[in-house]
């Protein structure tokens, strides 16, 4: 498993150094994407550096326990990098909370992962506080977002601000997530991934285990 990080650190590290060759700002991010999913569009989604920086945290802490200390350090040192890089794109992106991509276009997905779990912003960050009110006041107060239709709600899609909440220490609401979760949930344990307000799937049936993934994160970090 060591290994196979320290290889996955290395080759992002390969693109970010021929990122600094390039004469745009955004070379050392991770490339345009168009997964046709989620995010729904073709751009430097926020989420994949996120979930790299993440990967870099744990690629550090396999390789210190493998036994590879000065690889750890490496990674660390490089982490620091790749953030400050990470801070500066968002600045960059004119938005004042955390937008779906770089470029500003695409439906909150991934980054609505970037403080918990990925840790590529603290919980104290501004930014999040603001994404999170821009969540839940379409949504019409704390807890499951929307996506996409003002009328869809997404089973685990923002779930992680609650756990981002616990974290800022806004415990009503975080706890106005997990009501949700708990409220949304089949008899399985597990939820729709993608609903109406009035709790119609659409053909989207559950149940779905990533909504029940979140409930179980949710429980357990509010324990």
């Amino acid at each position: 498993a060591a290994a196979s990080a320290v290889a996955a650190w290395r080759w992002c590290e390969r693109g970010r150094a021929m990122g600094r060759q390039a004469a745009w700002n955004g070379s050392m991010l991770m490339p345009l994407q168009d997964p046709r999913d989620n995010e729904m569009v073709r751009a430097q989604l926020v989420g994949n550096d996120a979930w790299a920086l993440a990967g870099y945290t744990a690629a550090a802490r396999l390789a210190r326990a493998a036994g590879m200390p000065s690889v750890a350090d490496s990674i660390e040192r490089s982490r620091v990098g790749y953030a400050a890089d990470f801070t500066a794109a968002l600045a960059r992106s004119g938005s004042a909370d955390v937008p779906a991509s770089f470029q500003g276009r695409g439906n909150d997905f991934g980054n609505l992962s970037v403080a918990w779990p990925c840790g590529a912003l603290a919980p104290d960050d501004p930014r999040m506080a603001k994404l999170a009110a821009r969540m839940w006041t379409r949504a019409g107060g704390p807890g499951l977002c929307l996506y996409t239709s003002t009328d869809k709600v997404h089973g685990y899609a923002g779930a992680e601000l609650g756990i981002w909440a616990l974290l800022a220490r806004r415990r009503a609401d975080a706890d106005a997530v997990l009501a949700s979760l708990l409220h949304w949930r089949t008899a399985s344990g597990a939820g729709c991934e993608l609903f109406t307000q009035g709790g119609d799937p659409g053909d989207n049936l559950p149940p779905h285990p990533t909504s029940a993934a979140a409930l179980v994160a949710q429980v357990r970090n509010s324990l």
